[in-house]
């Protein structure tokens, strides 16, 4: 097997209504954020990250889809639900303009989950507090105080279901990641 490495993460995809919806309030937003400060991010990218896995090995990917199948074969589909765009990860030091996702247990277990069988494969799992969000435009630069004051955006709640866990390929490119399906999981009905 080839020792080339994968940059990969595990993440839940929007379903194309929540997309739709997402879209209007981005487009909303746009005029109030100047292209200088922030580059919005096409909508095939859009995604809430479960795990990040870091750069795998093909074997590592191998046993790690195993894993996966055996692990999320008895969680169910959970619903998500967005109601806030907002500065992330914070305030103070934001990174990215995202879509925040409510206080969701049944989403964090399937998270718990997911760190788990990367562990049981030897994968080093980072423990950060698992913060579901979707991220819709990056920061070119940290912006000052007067550029920030568009947000927060309360949402009419963008509720979708998560039927599918993807594990997702990223290459960076001079344009910006791209992201390739390599495996998806189903979770029950």
């Amino acid at each position: 097997m080839s020792d080339k490495r994968l940059r990969t993460f595990l993440a839940i995809a929007p379903c194309q209504s929540a997309i739709h919806r997402l879209q209007s309030y981005c487009h909303t937003l746009a005029p109030l954020l100047p292209k200088s400060l922030v580059r919005w991010l096409p909508p095939s990218n859009w995604h809430i990250t479960l795990k990040f896995l870091g750069n795998l090995s093909p074997d590592q990917l191998s046993g790690l889809e195993q894993e996966l199948s055996h692990s999320l074969r008895d969680i169910h589909a959970v619903s998500i639900r967005l109601s806030l765009i907002d500065h992330f990860p914070n305030n103070k030091r934001p990174t990215v303009i995202a879509a925040l996702a409510d206080h969701n247990p049944p989403l964090n277990h399937i998270a718990e989950c997911l760190s788990e069988a990367a562990s049981h494969q030897g994968v080093p799992v980072a423990h950060k507090a698992f913060r579901p969000h979707i991220s819709l435009a990056r920061y070119r630069h940290k912006p000052k105080h007067d550029a920030t004051q568009a947000l927060p955006v309360p949402l009419d709640p963008i509720i979708f279901e998560a039927h599918h866990i993807q594990l997702l390929r990223s290459d960076t490119l001079p344009t910006g990641a791209l992201y390739s399906k390599l495996a998806s999981y189903p979770l029950l009905t």
